[in-house]
């Protein structure tokens, strides 16, 4: 029986002493050994002696498996297998301890709470959302291997009163709530008061010492896929689910069959309320298989809000659905290929990727990326950002180890490309009508293409989803922008503090962040202030230049001092001397124009960039990367005047300049046209 943590149930546990409840054992034994240290002292005076059955031991053991293991101390313990009742003497608070880490099966002063106890724990580790029939069998079942260690106690006749309890619905129910409070799945607190308030009257806003009414409502929810379907009172499973997908009303087999958005039948608000209307009026096994069918837990919290449709105004999350999700098996899949073929091998194939010499601002494989075959599937670990770095430069990764050459003309090679291209463009900051015509029909020649290389058996759930992207980016624009990305790189570091952690640390410094920044946002004067969301501009170092330098632009004032330096971030953004940008005055040019960043001058608020031009040679389809060559004349450019916001950088592999416009709202693959 495995132990049961999730962040949207709980139990309470009642304390014996005092009508205090707790969420958890571990509180729970903390507020009885702070709090009653006393009375537990008095009351194992009675007991000098400690006796400890082995055999039943064994049978608590099978009990206890999968509780948290880091409560257990195997020290502890007092068995001998020649003595099987052993004499320990320990102090009155770590006897109590022992007994609540579920350890060795000390006496207590009281029988019945021994039995209590038992009960809270065997509920506490079932892995089911409410206490069920399941539960009271598993209780009963449990208990007369739990009982067999009092001797105090007539066993049969505790055992025919649970069972004569337990016997109707009423009874059962009232036999778990007297035993332990099974809470249904806590409320999703999105401030409905608030969210209502601001659809009728409007929140009113100080700033400035000027009152502004601000009025609206929730216009998108971006989540991962197993939140969104949490949320919404969807099954969570994408593997198993008959519906896997909880805005698709498709079946699992379906879904791998549909390469375009108009194939798919969506969900809708009108056949969403019939069918969970169905299943509240159901009961028993016909409520189950209602469940099954429509995918449907519970009512989704979200229906409260007023014209808020949980279909339409549910983004996908690019980053969960592609980094993490479809590339992780394109490139599993492509390496296995590449082996298979014996064109190379994992060994060298790992050490490709890890000697490439990526960006220094980039978030690359680490040295120990390493590439292991276990039971016929090739697997690896890598974060989203690093995955995002990987797909960005495999293509070169290939083409500076000669490899290349024996993958270019394979499917699963033009696999990779247009799933490469996809996230490209899912990625891109500048948008059009062209851009979501171009994904949709990369995405539908995409799952055609991966269906010929690998078998449609290969598609996850997941890829299904690219379908609706291009729908998607028509209603909220870039999908950059609808995706949990950066709020989980920002908040990666208190994430890893959950790790390894006895107290819930990520929670405390996750809250004195918010105190922190709240203090930010205003002066020791209580004004308010403009800077705490965004600090300004990174500067590296910078020396000053001859005031000569200013006649090179216009905006460059020969009176005021002038500098120079090397990189310079702006919102989050860094330029270096030795990246690439795009200089042409349009977003979306035919004949794209390149400039490599040679120096940056800066004169207060004016950032220059003086840019060596690039001429580009052809953009090659092999790579779906351009090869440039140097020219010898020069521009500056006014950094607020790019276009294309991103930097790229530049690779010289055997005399030839590449560079991949990546990520960018075009494709020029011409297997999509």
């Amino acid at each position: 029986m495995q132990s049961y943590h999730s962040s949207t149930h709980r139990v309470v546990i009642p304390c014996p002493y005092c009508p205090e409840a707790l969420s958890q054992v571990r509180n729970w034994k903390r507020h009885i050994l702070k709090i009653h240290s006393n009375r537990i002292a008095q009351q194992s005076n009675k007991y000098d002696d400690v006796y400890i059955d082995n055999a039943n031991y064994s049978i608590s053991n099978e009990l206890d498996t999968g509780f948290d293991s880091q409560g257990i101390d195997c020290e502890n313990y007092a068995v001998n297998d020649k003595n099987p009742f052993k004499t320990n003497s320990v102090h009155p608070d770590s006897e109590f301890i022992n007994d609540l880490n579920h350890e060795n099966k000390e006496q207590l002063n009281n029988v019945e709470e021994r039995l209590r106890l038992n009960i809270l724990r065997l509920i506490i580790n079932l892995k089911s959302n409410n206490a069920t029939e399941t539960c009271i069998d598993i209780c009963s079942k449990d208990l007369l291997d739990v009982l067999s260690e009092y001797k105090e106690v007539n066993t049969e006749v505790y055992f025919n009163n649970i069972r004569k309890t337990t016997a109707t619905n009423a009874g059962r129910q009232k036999f778990i709530s007297d035993h332990i409070n099974v809470i249904q799945p806590k409320s999703i607190i999105l401030g409905y008061s608030t969210i209502e308030q601001l659809e009728t009257d409007g929140l009113s806003i100080i700033i400035d010492q000027k009152a502004y009414v601000f009025q609206g409502s929730l216009f998108l929810v971006c989540g991962d896929l197993l939140g969104l379907a949490q949320i919404h009172g969807f099954k969570c499973a994408f593997r198993q689910g008959w519906k896997p997908l909880f805005y698709c009303d498709v079946n699992r087999d379906g879904l791998r069959r549909i390469n375009k958005g108009s194939d798919c039948q969506l969900r809708t608000l009108d056949k969403y309320e019939k069918n969970y209307m169905a299943i509240e009026f159901a009961t028993g096994l016909e409520k189950t298989k209602l469940q099954k069918k429509f995918g449907i837990i519970s009512y989704s919290p979200l229906r409260k809000i007023r014209n808020f449709d949980i279909f339409q105004q549910t983004a996908i999350d690019i980053m969960h659905v592609l980094l993490e999700g479809i590339c992780q098996r394109e490139l599993k899949l492509l390496f296995k290929q590449i082996h298979h073929e014996k064109f190379a091998t994992l060994v060298s194939l790992s050490t490709m990727i890890r000697s490439f010499q990526y960006g220094s601002s980039e978030s690359s494989p680490s040295n120990k990326f390493n590439l292991l075959s276990e039971e016929n599937e090739v697997k690896f670990r890598l974060s989203a950002s690093e995955m995002f770095t990987l797909i960005k430069y495999i293509p070169l990764v290939f083409y500076q180890a000669r490899l290349l050459q024996s993958i270019c003309t394979s499917s699963y090679w033009l696999s990779f490309l247009q799933l490469r291209e996809i996230v490209s463009i899912s990625f891109a900051s500048e948008i059009d009508t062209t851009t979501i015509k171009q994904l949709e029909k990369l995405v539908t020649r995409y799952l055609i293409t991966f269906d010929n290389a690998y078998g449609y058996v290969q598609r996850l759930p997941k890829h299904h989803l690219l379908v609706h992207l291009g729908d998607q980016m028509d209603r909220f624009g870039p999908l950059r922008f609808t995706s949990c990305m950066i709020f989980e790189k920002k908040h990666s570091f208190f994430k890893k503090m959950k790790y390894r952690n006895f107290r819930n640390i990520a929670v405390t410094l996750a809250r004195r962040r918010q105190h922190y920044i709240a203090a930010q946002m205003y002066t020791s004067n209580n004004t308010s202030t403009s800077s705490f969301l965004y600090s300004g501009h990174k500067i590296q170092k910078v020396k000053e230049l001859h005031s000569s330098a200013a006649t090179q632009h216009h905006l460059l004032d020969s009176k005021r001092t002038l500098y120079e330096t090397r990189q310079v971030t702006l919102f989050g953004i860094t330029y270096a001397v030795g990246d690439v940008v795009l200089i042409n005055d349009y977003i979306f040019p035919i004949d794209r124009v390149f400039g490599k960043i040679l120096i940056v001058i800066v004169q207060d608020k004016v950032i220059l960039l003086r840019l060596q031009l690039l001429q580009v040679i052809s953009f090659n389809q092999q790579l779906c990367i351009y090869e440039l060559c140097l020219l010898d004349c020069s521009v500056t450019k006014n950094i607020y005047d790019l276009k294309h916001i991103w930097p790229m950088r530049v690779l010289k592999i055997s005399e030839s300049l590449f560079v991949s416009l990546f990520p960018y709202g075009r494709t020029n693959l011409i297997s999509i046209e």
